[in-house]
C-alpha cells in the first residue's frame, strides 16, 4: 500500500500545475522510474529497442515510397508483373515488423530515458529533419534542372505515400543517429572508466 501512495503521489506531483516546470519534470521522471522498477517484464535496453524502431520505420518508408512512385508514375498496368510481387514481399514485411514489433513491446519492458539519451533523442529528431529536408530540396532541385520544360503534377494518392514514407524515413534517420550519440556516449564512458 506504501507503494502504491508513493506512486500516487509521484503522479499528482507532475501533474500539479502550481509546481515549476523542473519539478513536475523532475516527478514525471521519477514516477517512469518507479513505475519501470515494478514492472515485473525482463527489461530491454533503449538501444535494441531503437534498433527494432529503426528497423520497422525503414520497412514502412521504403513500402510507402515505393507505392506512391508507382502510382506517381502511373506504371502499375504496365509492369505488373513485376510490380505486384515487390509490393507483396513489401506488404508481408510490414505486417511481420509490426507484428515483431507489437511482440517486444508486450514482452519487455523499455528502459526509461535519462539525460543524457534525452539530448541525444532531440539531437537525433534535429539531425533527422535536417537530412530529410536537405534530400527533399535536393531532389526538387535535381528534377527541375533536368525536366524544365514538363510540367510536373503529382496524384493525391502519390502524395499521401510519399508523404507517409517521408516520415518513416526520418523517423528511422532518428534512430540511425541517436544509435550513433549513444554509442559515442558509453565510448565516451568506458574511456572515463579505463582512467580511473
Amino acid at each position: 500500500m506504501d507503494n502504491q501512495n508513493r506512486l500516487l503521489s509521484l503522479r499528482s506531483a507532475y501533474k500539479n500545475k502550481s509546481l515549476t516546470r523542473e519539478e513536475r519534470k523532475a516527478a514525471m521522471n521519477e514516477y517512469y522510474r518507479e513505475v519501470y522498477r515494478r514492472d515485473p517484464r525482463k527489461p530491454i535496453s533503449l538501444g535494441r529497442q531503437t534498433l527494432i524502431d529503426c528497423a520497422m520505420s525503414l520497412i514502412m518508408g521504403l513500402n510507402f515510397l515505393f507505392m506512391g512512385t508507382v502510382e506517381n508514375l502511373g506504371i502499375k498496368r504496365e509492369y505488373h508483373n513485376i510490380i505486384s510481387p515487390i509490393e507483396t514481399v513489401f506488404i508481408l514485411l510490414m505486417v511481420a515488423s509490426l507484428l515483431f514489433n507489437g511482440f517486444v513491446h508486450s514482452k519487455y519492458k523499455k528502459e526509461p530515458d535519462d539525460e543524457l539519451s534525452a539530448k541525444h533523442k532531440l539531437a537525433a529528431k534535429s539531425c533527422g529533419l535536417i537530412c530529410v529536408y536537405t534530400v527533399l530540396f535536393v531532389i526538387m532541385i535535381v528534377y527541375f534542372a533536368v525536366m524544365r520544360h514538363e510540367t510536373f503534377v503529382i496524384t493525391h494518392e502519390a502524395a499521401i505515400f510519399c508523404f507517409a514514407g517521408i516520415m518513416f524515413m526520418s523517423k528511422f534517420i532518428d534512430g540511425v543517429v541517436f544509435l550513433i550519440l549513444e554509442g559515442r556516449g558509453s565510448s565516451k564512458d568506458d574511456d572515463e572508466e579505463e582512467e580511473e
